[in-house]
């Protein structure tokens, strides 16, 4: 399961622990237990999937360094530690990477190479001075860091632009998998129609992901209202999950790995 996707269950387990009405001691109690519960199912996910994968997929270190170029190229310094890329790495080579708006053109473009650890795991000295230098960020570079992030969520959020790859948004197609069973794909004329709505209404004010974040703002201003006749807390918890979400993977996604 996707990280970020973790943070959309403490409000739902909330309203499950703590039905309305309750008092202010069993609110902020159901408050702590949904939240160790949700980082208890995290932690078991992650001891399991210790287990079961043969690859590492070291997504942090892939964001460290997303975030760190981007700083880099704002500030006009280095800041990626030594041991992550490869000789005569400069600030110049990484500017026309980063523009790109991706990680994958930083990880995969330079001429001497960037290892986030997938091919060949970092040493481990190396990967807290890079998991250090990306924390730190907002401290040492708040201005370049700002800056990228405010891109970054104009870019998740924003508009859709139709010059931008559709892998962003959907992916209408079936992708195989070795050892998976074989997947026909739908090619009637109703998912036809489907995909093709889709694909205009992406750029238009009805794709854009800001519309229903205000819209989710707008559900929890008329359920705080006196005299609101529906259920308050399922509407707050929903769009709390909602938003919740929405700012991990403002933080965590570095486009286009997968669709928000």
């Amino acid at each position: 399961m996707r990280h970020n996707a973790v943070l959309a269950a403490p409000p739902l387990i909330f309203l499950l622990l703590v039905p309305a009405p309750a008092s202010a001691r069993r609110a902020a109690s159901g408050v702590v237990l949904a939240i160790a519960l949700s980082a208890g199912v995290f932690a078991g996910w992650a001891v399991v999937s210790r287990w079961v994968v043969t690859i590492p997929s070291p997504v942090l270190n892939v964001l460290a360094i997303w975030d760190l170029s981007a700083t880099s190229v704002e500030s006009g310094e280095l800041l990626l530690p030594e041991g992550v890329y490869g000789p005569g790495l400069t600030v110049d080579e990484l500017r026309p990477l980063v523009k790109a708006g991706t990680v994958y053109y930083v990880v995969t473009g330079t001429r001497n190479g960037i290892n986030p650890g997938f091919a060949e795991p970092l040493p481990p000295a190396v990967e807290r001075e890079l998991r250090m230098r990306w924390l730190s960020l907002p401290f040492t570079h708040p201005v370049g860091w700002l800056r990228h992030r405010l891109a970054m969520a104009w870019l998740l959020f924003g508009p859709q632009r139709p010059d931008r790859g559709e892998s962003d948004f959907i992916v209408p197609v079936v992708i195989d998998r070795p050892g998976n069973p074989v997947i026909v794909a739908n090619d009637s004329p109703a998912n036809a129609w489907l995909l093709g709505t889709v694909r205009a209404w992406r750029p238009t004010a009805a794709g854009m992901p800001l519309a229903y974040l205000l819209l989710s703002v707008l559900a929890c201003a008329l359920a705080l209202r006196r005299g609101f006749g529906g259920d308050r807390g399922l509407v707050l918890a929903l769009a709390a999950g909602a938003q919740a979400r929405g700012a991990a993977c403002h933080f965590s996604r570095h486009p286009p790995s997968g669709a928000t």
